[in-house]
């Protein structure tokens, strides 16, 4: 799998319903780069240039600092205003029960605030899963956002992990015992390296667990 998945999936946001042809003549990059790129048939990611190109002909808002990050031309930035928009008026306290109460997030009150103070930056797991919970791209962090833009996130994105539907009880207490982070971790780079659960599964690791729970 490449790895500049997220790059593949912004092209493809950003190509909109458009054919790869009238794409490509709309952006002024060459057809066939773009079709590699897109399949991840790729040693280097496209340029800064070429990226401003797709940028300036994007659809459905995708941004130039978005592709430039995904590309990995820019480090990723923790947007602490971001995290500012999505608390409103609401007290720290406050908002570290609304995650826990409606989405099985235990983060405290204390870390939410050094979190918007810059005194600290959150794990990215910890960040993504925040924006995955209140139903907003997983890159939410990571883009400035202001309210207006906030708003229509919110309107274009479906909430799939409210509290009710997202775990069993017996798991939810197991992720949020602050002592398995490291097992949540591993998880988490398996998937963002591509692993599938049935790779997962039938991995040597996975049939000794099998053996050992009988």
């Amino acid at each position: 799998m490449s790895q500049y998945k997220e790059l593949i999936k912004l092209l493809k946001i950003a190509k909109g319903d458009r054919s790869l042809n009238r794409f490509a003549e709309e952006t002024g990059v060459d057809a066939g780069h773009l079709s590699r790129v897109m399949r991840g048939i790729m040693i280097n990611p496209p340029s800064p240039d070429t990226l401003k190109k797709i940028a300036d002909n994007a659809h459905n808002g995708v941004t130039y600092e978005e592709l430039m990050i995904a590309a990995g031309h820019l480090e990723k930035k923790f947007y602490r205003e971001n995290l500012t928009l999505l608390r409103g008026e609401r007290s720290y306290e406050e908002y570290s029960t609304y995650l826990k109460e409606n989405f099985g997030l235990n983060i405290s009150p204390v870390l939410l605030e050094r979190y918007e103070n810059g005194l600290e930056h959150p794990d990215e797991v910890v960040a993504e899963c925040i924006a995955s919970a209140e139903g907003l791209p997983e890159n939410f962090f990571y883009i400035k956002t202001n309210a207006a833009s906030l708003q229509v996130q919110r309107a274009n994105n479906s909430n799939p992990f409210k509290k009710s539907i997202f775990m069993d009880k017996e798991i939810e207490k197991w992720v949020n015992n602050p002592d398995n982070y490291p097992y949540i971790k591993f998880i988490y780079e398996a998937y963002k390296a591509g692993i599938t659960p049935d790779l997962l599964n039938n991995a040597e690791i996975s049939i000794k667990i099998k053996k050992e729970v009988k």
